[in-house]
């Protein structure tokens, strides 16, 4: 089995050679310990690769999202693609299936819970596979990949990239579509299109330029851009093709937004407070930056949103925000902010 740290490329002909070798035929590399018997006896299927990218997949939501599950921000677009050439019936290349391996080691708790099935011995049994690298493939790896396009959503959810790979027949309709669905505001929000937003995608580890389409994503602008993707054959992001968050939807139709978010940011695991901002504000900058220098995250893969530590000790000053600069928030976050107001009157002796 090739393990994610040695060479960056997978050759067809030594993947080709590894699924010849576990299994006769070449129909997918089973796994000794994916595969350990149910609770109730019976021998369970091997737990493969497409398998955890699958369920992973599954996981993102259209926020990006509030709990931490699925694919990390780092692999979010790469596994969001190879899930869409799956769900497309598309083989992935070799390289693919390097890329694939490298995600799935780093993920053995959450697949487990994810596809354990509640019984214990399996749920042991697939983390052990992932972690010793003796997972393998369902489905054989292709030399010729079909080109494709791609609908991916940006890491903070607040734009989707129509990257085009390969050429598409009709970018004129494509764009027109688009601009269709961003002429109509989100609440207070403006919806923009950029046709030429040329950047670097990362395919498989290695980056490249490419031409996109970049439009503004949320409740108002989905129908449109769900709509183009399947007009124009695009491969679609899971987490585009996802229910969005209702609630984040509706705050971001207000200037300035602010939810709670469980999950890592800056190597540090815990309740953050997302602050979603419409445009700068140069006021809410430099108050963050005096009343909570150190706990805080401002980073260009989160869309410029503002991560800020959630705990006793930044409570205070996530309320002072929230109030000085007039942002709408979730129910959670209310809830919590006026039991915390509630609980200093009372230590007080006030009403």
């Amino acid at each position: 089995m090739v393990k994610a740290a040695e060479a960056s490329t997978l050759s067809f002909e030594d993947a080709r050679e590894t699924i010849a070798r576990r299994i006769p035929g070449g129909e997918g590399m089973a796994t000794e310990a994916a595969g350990e018997q149910d609770e109730d006896g019976a021998r369970a299927r091997p737990v493969t690769i497409e398998d955890v990218v699958e369920a992973l997949s599954a996981q993102c939501d259209g926020a990006k999202s509030r709990d931490g599950r699925g694919f990390s921000r780092a692999d979010a677009n790469e596994g969001g693609r190879l899930s869409a050439l799956k769900k497309r019936g598309m083989a992935w290349s070799a390289d693919d299936a390097r890329k694939a391996l490298e995600i799935v080691s780093k993920y053995p708790v959450q697949a487990s819970a994810l596809l354990g099935a509640g019984h214990e011995g399996r749920v042991k049994g697939i983390a052990s596979a992932i972690r010793g690298s003796r997972i393998g493939l369902r489905d054989p790896v292709t030399e010729r990949q079909e080109p494709y396009n791609y609908c991916a959503l940006s890491p903070g959810g607040k734009q989707v990239s129509f990257w085009r790979l390969v050429r598409v027949d009709d970018l004129g309709a494509l764009n027109g579509l688009l601009r269709q669905g961003a002429r109509v505001d989100h609440g207070v929000r403006r919806n923009f299109v950029d046709a030429n937003a040329r950047a670097d995608i990362t395919l498989n580890g290695q980056r490249r330029r490419a031409g996109r389409t970049v439009v503004d994503y949320n409740g108002t602008t989905r129908p449109y851009v769900l709509e183009a993707a399947r007009r124009h054959g695009f491969l679609l992001d899971p987490a585009v093709e996802a229910s969005l968050d209702e609630e984040v939807d509706a705050l971001r139709r207000h200037e300035r937004a602010a939810w709670l978010y469980r999950g890592v940011r800056e190597g540090r695991k815990g309740v953050w407070v997302v602050f979603d901002l419409a445009r700068k504000h140069p006021p809410f900058s430099a108050e963050v930056k005096e009343r909570l220098k150190g706990r805080f995250a401002c980073l260009e893969h989160d869309d410029w949103n503002w991560y800020v530590e959630f705990d006793r000790d930044t409570l205070p000053g996530v309320g002072r925000l929230i109030q000085n600069h007039g942002f709408a928030i979730s129910g959670e976050l209310r809830r919590i902010l006026v039991n915390a107001v509630r609980a200093h009157r009372e230590r007080a002796g006030r009403p």
